[in-house]
């Protein structure tokens, strides 16, 4: 009986030691993240997408037509990516993470062209996959989680999570 009020303890002490949440970031690649996450005691998972925003003009289009403006304006390149990460608290309230991000990048041209609002149009010249990893160091106060690291794909990256704990 005692194993049993023991285990039981032990079960309903881990359970409300989890929780839930989500969080949103910034990195210096002009990128905005954001993630959900499992919490279970020291251990934490989470789920990601990133987008870089990127100054291509107008209507994305797959092929120039004959009629379409062919004078260039400028060239770019941008990304997104799903992200898994890992986390461990590694003493009380600090945390740290990796992750690997699997990243799609694409370069575009953006072409003059008045019929097409924004004053053009841009088209994808190249795209190609990209696999970045990243670590990162958090610090919980109360339901929030202050972090701040590195991704290969995002470059310097910082954020807040929020953890709804039962």
């Amino acid at each position: 009986m005692n194993k049993i009020i023991l285990l039981s303890i032990l079960f309903i002490s881990n359970v409300f030691s989890q929780g839930f949440g989500f969080g949103l970031g910034y990195s210096t690649s002009n990128a905005l993240f954001g993630d959900v996450c499992y919490i279970s005691d020291k251990s934490s998972f989470h789920i990601g997408y990133t987008s870089e925003s990127n100054d291509a003009v107008g209507k994305l289009v797959s092929e120039q037509k004959s009629n379409y403006g062919r004078t260039i304006s400028g060239t770019g390149e941008y990304f997104s990516s799903f992200d898994l990460g890992y986390g461990y608290e590694v003493i009380e309230k600090v945390r740290l993470n990796i992750e690997i991000s699997f990243a799609s990048k694409n370069y575009y041209s953006n072409y003059v062209d008045r019929r097409f609002d924004g004053g053009g149009y841009h088209m994808i010249t190249k795209d190609e996959s990209d696999v970045g990893i990243g670590g990162f160091v958090g610090y919980n106060i109360d339901n929030f989680d202050f972090f701040i690291g590195y991704n290969s794909v995002r470059k310097i990256g910082f954020g807040l999570r929020f953890i709804f704990k039962r």
